[in-house]
Formats: structure tokens, C-alpha cells, sequence
């Protein structure tokens, strides 16, 4: 099963035969994804094993950042209800922050990333507890 509110991850996984949910709310049009009040709420009744989140920003030190204030509030939900949470972000995010952070280092348990990370940013979320993974 999937919980999502990504439209574009929806559509795709919606194809197969594994079992998909859509959570609610405001469809934001750059990222095609739900946000705000309604998503929150629908998020609250469920529970994961794994949440995978994107970011737009990784300061190495506040932690994980958006550019929206309500995209954040669903992230930092998905993180509150989930066992496991993994970040996807290319090398280009280490470095920049946005206004709405939406994850501390605590909160994050793996960062997947592509191999060319600076080795100094690994270093650093590897001393701050966080797996990360070069695919």
C-alpha cells in the first residue's frame, strides 16, 4: 500500500496492482502535489512503515528545508507518523536553504543521494547520525 499526495506518483503507481490512497488538499502547481489543512488531516489517519520525502534544501546546520510553508507541515507529518524516514536529494541541495524547514537532522534516519556529493557534506550528516546512501 502507498500513501501519497504526489498526483504524479499516484498516476504512476495507480498502473500496477499495488493498492494506492491520495491524500486531499490544494494541489500546488509546481510540484503537483497536495498540501494544506485537508492533506494534513487525511495524513493523521494513517501510519507507515516508511515515509520518503523529497527537499529543496540541505543546510548542513538547520536540516531540511522547502519553499512552502504548507509542504512542510505535510512533511513533518509524514515524518511524526512513520517508523523510517528517507530523503531523496541530488547533490545540488546540499548547500541551500529555503524558508520552511520541515525536518532536524534527528528526524531523518537516511539520505539517498548521487555520487557526486561533496564527500564533506556525507562526512557531516554522517557525524550527525544520518545513513547516507551514494546511488
Amino acid at each position: 500500500m502507498v500513501v501519497t499526495n504526489s498526483l504524479s506518483l499516484a498516476s504512476r503507481i495507480g498502473e500496477t496492482s499495488t493498492p494506492v490512497f491520495f491524500l486531499g488538499g490544494r494541489i500546488r502547481s509546481t510540484t503537483l502535489s497536495a498540501v494544506g489543512s485537508k492533506t494534513v488531516d487525511d495524513l493523521l489517519t494513517y501510519k507507515a512503515q516508511i515515509a520518503f520525502l523529497g527537499a529543496n534544501g540541505i543546510d548542513l546546520e538547520s536540516g531540511f528545508t522547502t519553499v512552502d510553508p504548507d509542504e512542510a507541515a505535510v512533511k513533518r507529518v509524514m515524518i511524526k507518523n512513520a517508523t523510517e524516514t528517507i530523503v531523496l536529494a541530488d547533490n545540488s541541495k546540499f548547500g541551500s536553504s529555503y524558508s520552511a524547514l520541515f525536518a532536524g537532522f534527528e528526524n531523518i534516519d537516511r539520505l539517498v543521494t548521487d555520487v557526486d556529493a561533496d564527500p564533506a557534506h556525507v562526512e557531516a550528516l554522517t557525524d550527525k547520525g544520518i545513513e547516507v546512501v551514494l546511488a
